[in-house]
């Protein structure tokens, strides 16, 4: 399933650009700093879901006020509010609302985001296509050579 999602989210992100990957309740992010490390390291994938309740303790993604996406941990609940802070911050973040909490940190692929990485890089991406395409060639190929030999034989 979760290769799955990963071909999906790389369609969504490379294809039709979109910034938040999503796949029904789940989304896909990479993560882009340290701040939840050890847990979470810079460059790591992570499956979100949408939960109706979080809890202390979560790790969530939220959107802060500058539209960016931030993954870290609930600290505190108050009401329609939840404090949040970085495995690796000193400092709480400035409180959210619950609606602005996309979902809650179900899987770390800490394989899956160096892959992400490599893929973005154009050089990789064309060579990529180029050989499913050179691929498919020879594949075609070899089966109209055997094609031929059949009928050859007959």
């Amino acid at each position: 399933m979760l290769t799955i999602l990963l071909v999906l989210a790389s369609y969504s992100k490379f294809i039709l650009k979109q910034k938040l990957i999503k796949v029904g309740d789940y989304s896909i992010l990479v993560v882009l700093t340290g701040s939840m490390e050890p847990t979470i390291k810079a460059g790591e994938m992570i499956l979100i879901k949408e939960k109706d309740q979080y809890q202390v303790g979560d790790i969530v993604t939220y959107i802060d006020e500058d539209a960016y996406f931030i993954t870290h941990r609930i600290t505190q609940i108050n009401g329609n509010e939840c404090i949040t802070r970085g495995d690796n911050n000193n400092v709480d973040d400035q409180p959210i609302n619950r609606k602005d909490i996309i979902g809650k940190v179900i899987h770390i692929g800490h394989e899956y985001g160096i892959y992400l990485k490599i893929i973005k890089t154009p050089t990789v991406f064309i060579t990529f296509f180029i050989s499913i395409i050179l691929m498919d060639i020879a594949l075609s190929e070899d089966k109209e050579v055997s094609k031929l030999e059949k009928e050859k034989k007959e």
